[in-house]
């Protein structure tokens, strides 16, 4: 066989001995994998893939999904989890668990509100992987500490700074508040 032209952009055949031409597909295996490198990494949207690739963002979507990702293994043991969610526009948001001792997400899922019962699927699923919880690290949210009742429990750093500077001014002009500034911004390091 010959080389014989392109056709929308792939590379064309002919046969030698029988004039039959044709395009050679490509391994669905390995164009899913350079999709999601693509999406995933070099962070482009649906619409530039669809473009890239003459294909509707449909096809994308169902190559996306049906893209063989690499199950990482995970140390079972004890471990202080940190929990919280975060949402990209209304009704799409991922809760996520992490080690902090182990530089892992232990646990991640998609969610459209952040309740304690997302909280509680989310312990269950981590500790149906092996995972002991000694402690928790958690936001503000109402409800979420019952769900970690059987263990110490913290608040998150960040969000109690959140909640003092909602009752707080950036600028307070009285000394209690000034001081109550100070306090909350040293006890950081």
């Amino acid at each position: 066989m010959v080389k014989n032209g392109r056709q929308s952009g792939r590379r064309r055949y002919r046969c030698l001995k029988c004039g039959w031409s044709f395009t050679k597909k490509q391994e669905l295996g390995r164009l899913q994998k350079i999709l999601w490198q693509k999406f995933v990494w070099q962070r482009y949207t649906l619409n530039q893939l669809a473009n890239e690739y003459r294909h509707s963002i449909n096809w994308v979507k169902k190559n996306l999904d049906l893209a063989a990702l690499r199950s990482r293994s995970v140390d079972s043991r004890p471990i202080v989890a940190v929990s919280d969610a975060t949402f990209w526009g209304r009704g799409y948001g991922v809760l996520v668990i992490r080690c902090p001792r182990l530089k892992k997400n232990i646990h991640y899922h998609e969610i459209t509100t952040e309740t304690p019962f997302e909280y509680l699927k989310a312990r269950r699923a981590a500790e149906a992987k092996g995972f002991v919880m000694e402690a928790a690290v958690i936001d503000g949210k109402r409800g979420v500490r019952a769900i970690f009742d059987d263990i110490p429990v913290q608040m998150c750093q960040f969000h109690q700074i959140q909640i003092v500077k909602r009752y707080l001014t950036s600028r307070p002009k009285l000394d209690a508040g000034k001081e109550l500034r100070a306090v909350t911004f040293t006890c950081l390091f």
